[in-house]
């Protein structure tokens, strides 16, 4: 069919969905002569014009925005794409104005207020469509007729598993706030829309999430249909799923992966035959490819043709009402209690607010999962920007955006606060002295200027790792931390501290140096092994005989809640550890059950293989494009930058260089990165708990159950 007259448009909200999906989708049309953008923000005012300059962008509210379109008469239709619980006053500002609307999911956060919408646009006869592209891929409307030629007869169950880290761009942390609801709200509407489509009317019959407070970023959600299809929906922003829509039928099954826009897999129900299914014609520009950003093209084809009165598949007001009275069912339904084993022997902290920087890393958040579990309403965590904040956003926090360089900022974010964690630390060599260092001394002295009662600050037992390689180090021993940025600014951040609480008393302060932090959730010492070992690029070190001391997550949070309300703490540094055993007997709980199978290198085997087989990226691009080792590069890339503190500069090896070194396994295709020789090595070194012990601390979780609960939640998450 022959496109419709270009629309001439008003799209209130200025962010990621705008500049990355909508505007790009109108380029794709051609509709570029007639587009206005406006928005609160002049950050992202400023930002809509620079990637799309074609774009007339202004600052301006909703309200303001569509009194002015509607004086100078400049469009004829608008587009709502403000975050969730501005959507419904923004519609009926739209309507009552007389402008036809295109408002992106989810219309509304309710039912009540999708058909509110419904019978104003009804009243006002005037078009209101809801945004959900989902339904219009290619392999989308494969699927759909597949299903109805019977390609797999009767269906049975439906299963969808929609995981991956939070990866959109956020300016305003819009995500995270409970009244826009979670990762059911964001991403499960797109699939409960297009199965209701297919389906017909879900019944709920089960449903819970990982909300404690906040907004839940994983969810399990079981439905039915009238003629009892099972549906599953399993939907994270914490781990990897499959990204697969598998429907099963009594002849066969179709599925869908999340990242192909063109075709849906066919099976039948034998397992003997397979393949793969492609619409044709499935958008009205057969030139357009088959992604994500011609669904949205053809979503505004749709919307112009129902504003200039014709026939096209279009998401009503109702529709998205329906969808919406699913998702209020399952919140409504949902626990949000969460004690965990052992709780009432725990140290508890007296109510008030409190604040914790570094809140979105694995200990900060968990130090916020027990403050929530404690009953505190009042959490404020700082953060840098909003890509990370998907755990942490669970709880019922605050998540100002903050640099803990400005004073003033930190003056506002302290005032009112009785308790401080301080868990942030300069994540590259370039920002290291200036948060580690500079911006602790800062938050000291604004928060003894508020009257914060206690300061508890996260530093590391490595600012002693050079104490004695055959010794048992105690805080009385003088700081020698390892070579590099982190243990240098630890070391001088503590040193600092200390100082300052000698002549500081109106403020407590308590440094606390945690040894291997390991549990569900962690990263080092937890996920990275398994995930080296999945990978290929897993070695023990001198055989894993070297010495591990670690402390699980929970015993250190313990030791961070007790130190900051004892007043003997003030202007002491405890060493918060378990104990010790050897590096194979902490690490082969976490990996996959052929640990024995992983060859032994020494420190100078990593070494020579490091420095022998250096391969410079230049080379690499030039030499490497499409092969194995390209690949490998990228993913070491990928671990060093978790890594953060200890990340080398690039290093790249070639494969056979481990036969060179460890001629016992010349058949293994990876080898391992040569930094596991520093956190895995052969140290001998002891850090002793007896201080913190004098405070009544004792590590509730042992070795055994720490690294069995460590190795359920890698399974869990499909990393083991």
């Amino acid at each position: 069919m022959p496109l419709p007259k270009p629309l001439r448009l008003l799209v209130l909200g200025g962010g990621a969905v705008v500049t990355e999906l909508y505007l790009p989708a109108l380029a794709r049309l051609g509709w570029t002569k007639s587009v206005e953008v406006t928005d609160l923000s002049a950050a992202a005012i400023n930002q809509t014009q620079a990637q799309h300059p074609w774009v007339r962008a202004y600052q301006a509210g909703f309200a303001e925005a569509l009194s002015q379109a509607a004086a100078r008469r400049c469009c004829d239709a608008v587009v709502v794409a403000l975050p969730n619980s501005l959507h419904v006053p923004a519609v009926q500002a739209a309507l009552n104005a007389g402008f036809p609307v295109l408002c992106e999911k989810p219309l509304a956060m309710s039912q009540a207020d999708c058909n509110s919408l419904a019978t104003l646009a009804e009243d006002k006869k005037t078009p209101l469509v809801a945004g959900m592209v989902r339904r219009l891929s290619q392999s989308a409307k494969s699927l759909k007729e597949a299903l109805q030629l019977g390609l797999i007869g009767t269906v049975r169950e439906v299963t969808v598993e929609h995981g991956g880290p939070y990866a959109w761009t956020s300016a305003s942390g819009a995500f995270f706030r409970r009244e826009n609801g979670g990762i059911l709200a964001d991403l499960g509407v797109h699939h409960l829309d297009w199965l209701g489509s297919i389906l017909g009317p879900l019944d709920p019959v089960g449903y819970e999430d990982d909300a404690r407070g906040g907004v839940e970023a994983s969810c399990r959600y079981e439905l039915k249909t009238a003629t009892g299809v099972k549906v599953l929906l399993r939907l994270t922003h914490l781990h990897e799923l499959p990204n697969t829509t598998t429907f099963v039928g009594d002849k066969g099954s179709l599925t869908l992966n999340r990242n192909d826009f063109a075709t849906c897999q066919w099976r039948d129900v034998a397992g003997l035959l397979r393949g793969e299914l492609r619409c044709e014609h499935a958008f009205d520009d057969a030139s357009w490819p088959p992604d994500f950003l011609s669904c949205f093209s053809q979503q505004f084809v749709n919307f112009a043709r129902v504003v200039q009165g014709e026939e096209a598949e279009a998401v009503s007001a109702r529709e998205a009402g329906a969808t919406m009275g699913l998702i209020e069912r399952a919140y409504s339904t949902r626990d949000e209690s969460h004690r965990p084993a052992g709780a009432d022997n725990r140290p508890g902290l007296p109510s008030g607010r409190a604040v914790v920087t570094g809140g979105t890393g694995f200990i900060g958040t968990a130090l916020v999962e027990r403050l929530s579990q404690l009953g505190f309403k009042d959490i404020a965590v700082p953060v840098r920007g909003y890509q990370t904040c998907v755990s942490v956003a669970r709880f019922p926090v605050q998540l100002p955006r903050v640099d803990l360089n400005n004073r003033t900022v930190v003056r506002e974010l302290v005032a009112g606060a009785r308790w401080v964690f301080h868990c942030a630390l300069g994540q590259a060599e370039t920002d290291a002295r200036q948060v580690t260092v500079d911006a602790t001394k800062l938050l000291l002295e604004e928060a003894e200027a508020a009257g914060v009662e206690a300061v508890v600050v996260l530093s590391t037992a490595w600012v002693w790792a050079m104490a004695g390689e055959d010794t048992q180090i105690t805080e009385s021993m003088a700081m020698r931390p390892a070579p590099g940025h982190y243990g240098k600014t630890k070391a001088e951040m503590q040193q600092n501290c200390l100082e300052w609480a000698a002549s500081h008393r109106k403020t407590r302060l308590v440094i606390l140096n945690p040894s291997c932090v390991y549990g569900p959730e962690g990263k080092t010492y937890t996920r990275m092994p398994a995930e080296l070992a999945k990978n290929g690029g897993f070695a023990w070190v001198d055989g894993g005989n070297g010495l591990a001391n670690y402390v699980y997550i929970d015993n250190l949070i313990d030791a961070t809640l007790l130190t900051a309300t004892r007043p003997e703490a003030h202007g002491k540094a405890f060493l918060a550890t378990d104990g010790w055993c050897s590096w194979r007997e902490f690490l082969a709980p976490l990996l996959p059950a052929q640990a024995e199978s992983f060859p032994s290198y020494s420190q100078t085997d990593l070494a020579t293989m490091e420095h022998s087989d250096r391969i410079g990226l230049g080379r690499v691009l030039r030499s490497l494009a499409g092969n194995s080792a390209l690949r490998r590069w990228v993913r070491e890339r990928w671990l060093i930058r978790k890594l953060r503190h200890r990340m080398p500069t690039s290093w790249f090896r070639r494969p056979e260089a481990a036969a060179t070194v460890a001629g016992t396994h010349p058949e293994r295709k990876a080898i391992p990165p040569f930094w596991i020789g520093e956190l895995f090595g052969p140290s001998r070194t002891r850090f002793s708990n007896e201080k913190l012990k004098g405070l009544g601390w004792r590590p509730q979780v042992d070795l055994s159950s720490g690294l069995a609960r460590s190795a359920q939640w890698l399974r869990n998450t499909h990393r083991l």
